[in-house]
């Protein structure tokens, strides 16, 4: 490549390069340093070129001066808005901590045994057992499956424990017991 034939002319190319930021720029500087030097006179000193502050215009710039404090006006703004958002959810959260706990100690006390919510069920047809978790061996009886207790007495011998092991259960109608027939 052939470059320019004079010291202005070298120079003159720097500058635009240096301005319009070409992609050959480290490779042409180093062209045109080395042809400064072939072109400078031994005897001369030359005072070293200082590269020109870098202005940029306003079509350079994304944004306006104006514009940029209009977005950083906006942004501290929105920053605040959404501190606020975060300190509300914040109280929110404590608040429904706090109801967490109210409820999980109302569940506790009900749940319990000797609760107001426990209830019985019969976990087969000769054993109840309650929500607290407690159970309990009918004997003779049937478990109630309405009540979820077991049977205290009995009416016909279907209330009494099926037949298991070769035992059978029958109700003693008189005594209103269930007893075991053989």
């Amino acid at each position: 490549m052939k470059g320019p034939s004079s010291f202005p002319q070298i120079l003159c190319q720097v500058l635009l390069l240096a301005l319009t930021g070409g992609s050959a720029f480290a490779q042409q500087a180093q062209l045109v340093q080395q042809e400064a030097r072939s072109l400078t006179p031994p005897a001369q000193t030359i005072q070293p070129v200082k590269k020109a502050p870098e202005q940029k215009t306003v079509a350079d710039m994304s944004l306006a001066p104006d514009a940029m404090r209009n977005k950083w006006l906006e942004c501290e703004k929105s920053a605040q808005d959404l501190q606020g958002q975060v300190d509300a959810l914040q109280v929110q959260n404590t608040d429904l901590q706090k109801q967490l706990q109210v409820t999980q100690q109302q569940l506790k006390e009900a749940t319990h045994p000797g609760g107001s919510a426990v209830t019985a069920y019969c976990e087969s047809g000769s054993v109840s057992r309650n929500t607290a978790g407690a159970t309990t061996d009918c004997g003779f009886y049937e478990c109630e499956a309405v009540s979820g207790l077991c049977r205290t007495q009995c009416d016909s011998s279907s209330q009494c424990k099926e037949n298991t092991g070769g035992k059978v259960y029958v109700c003693d109608t008189l005594e209103r017991q269930c007893i075991q027939s053989n």
